[in-house]
């Protein structure tokens, strides 16, 4: 008696219900079988039908070298790519194509990541922790972004290996100081005719995670953006990058890592 299962026998109904079981990866191996059979695998995940019903897609980098994928899609499960099984050269590749896919990128254990990932991000959100950059990283996006350079992502936290200078971030120039008291409404602060256009501050901030002290630079730009650079706990570093408008605040956000620092 035959062991086979003969899937493509199954008519196409059954075959597509057999075919949304299976993982990327497994759909990748048998797609390789023939022309006919790739396209039928690539009917059943075609980009539309996963943007229609993806409900969650989570990426979560964990300190050995895998990443998980928690998608609620075809059904709910934990995909998991490890790189330890894999060429260097696709491990390479991986983040920057997940990057494009995600509006979000939390790495908790980031020292893998380098500074031209951060030039090329396509995600609107990052937030590093635990990561190999230094003052001199960040002053090289601060310097890029006052130059004239416009990043895909508008909130970037990185949680340096050494304490950040938020100072020698502005090189030395002029400021006006922002007083304690002020609430932090652009047209209050900014002086759109002034030959200064650096602000710091100094600040403390509550929210529903906890109180944080907050120093650094709000940096307007001659195309009507500002930048909002800050350092918290001497390791935490941001840059908040939002349009310029009079009776909008300046944004701040508040990171779990900050509050685990001592």
């Amino acid at each position: 008696m035959s062991s086979e299962f003969r899937i493509l026998f199954l008519p196409l109904v059954a075959l597509h219900h057999v075919l949304k079981l299976m993982s990327p990866f497994e759909l990748i191996s048998l797609s390789s079988c023939s022309q006919n059979i790739h396209g039928v695998c690539k009917s059943i995940r075609s980009k539309i039908q996963c943007e229609n019903s993806c409900k969650m897609f989570q990426v979560c980098f964990e300190s050995s070298s895998k990443i998980l994928l928690d998608v609620n899609y075809f059904p709910n499960v934990t995909w998991t790519i490890d790189f330890g099984k894999i060429s260097t050269e696709i491990s390479s590749e991986v983040p920057k194509k997940l990057s494009s896919l995600i509006s979000t990128w939390v790495a908790n254990y980031s020292h893998w990541v380098s500074l031209d990932q951060l030039l090329e991000a396509d995600t609107s959100c990052i937030c590093l922790s635990r990561s190999n950059f230094t003052t001199s990283d960040f002053k090289t996006l601060v310097d890029k972004w006052r130059a004239g350079w416009t990043p895909k992502w508008t909130s970037l936290m990185i949680e340096f290996k050494e304490n950040l200078d938020i100072d020698m971030c502005v090189g030395g120039e002029p400021f006006h100081t922002v007083p304690r008291n002020i609430k932090p409404l652009m047209k209050l602060v900014v002086k759109k005719e002034s030959p200064i256009q650096l602000y710091k501050f100094d600040m403390f901030r509550r929210t529903p995670e906890g109180l944080t002290h907050k120093t650094g630079y709000y940096i307007y730009r001659s195309d009507d953006v500002v930048a909002t650079i800050t350092v918290e706990k001497n390791r935490m570093g941001w840059i908040e990058i939002q349009p310029f408008d009079c009776d909008v605040e300046f944004r701040f956000h508040l990171h779990t890592r900050t509050l685990q620092l001592d």
